[in-house]
């Protein structure tokens, strides 16, 4: 009886894993086909390792006079991206103007995360993923992606 009770046990457990896993990516699939934009959101553009250029609506975070960007779903090319590619345009609505993108160490992260927090019922829906920024510096005119 013990032993059948643990075996519903793991199943259960292992259904309700897959049904969260499905929703979350159901959740993610949607969003990154559907791109919403909000106040507060900017368009990204990158280019991937064929200098082909990809935009992606992302959510523009401030703090202390700096604009930053934060890979907060589980779909993050773009992130990658501009790591390998730091030339990036951003447009917050006038049009399109370069910027470079900067890696943020862990103390700086966590002072942007602190004020720009994340709803725990978003955080839920995308599965928890681990948090990236990057600072958006203004680059020369001419030097975007």
């Amino acid at each position: 009886m013990r032993i059948k009770l643990v075996k519903l046990g793991a199943v259960l457990a292992l259904s309700c894993g897959l049904l969260y896993a499905g929703v979350v990516a159901a959740f993610e699939a949607g969003l990154l086909m559907m791109q919403p934009t909000w106040k507060g959101t900017l368009v990204l553009t990158t280019t991937d390792e064929e200098r082909n250029p990809r935009e992606r609506v992302i959510v523009g975070l401030y703090y202390d006079g700096n604009l930053y960007v934060r890979a907060n779903h589980w779909p993050r090319q773009w992130y990658y991206e501009a790591l390998a590619n730091p030339a990036v345009l951003v447009d917050r609505g006038s049009g399109p103007a370069p910027f470079v993108a900067v890696p943020v160490d862990d103390a700086e992260a966590a002072q942007v995360n602190a004020r720009n927090g994340i709803p725990l019922k978003w955080r839920i829906l995308t599965g928890f993923p681990p948090l990236r920024l990057l600072r958006l510096e203004k680059a020369e005119a001419g030097v975007g992606a």
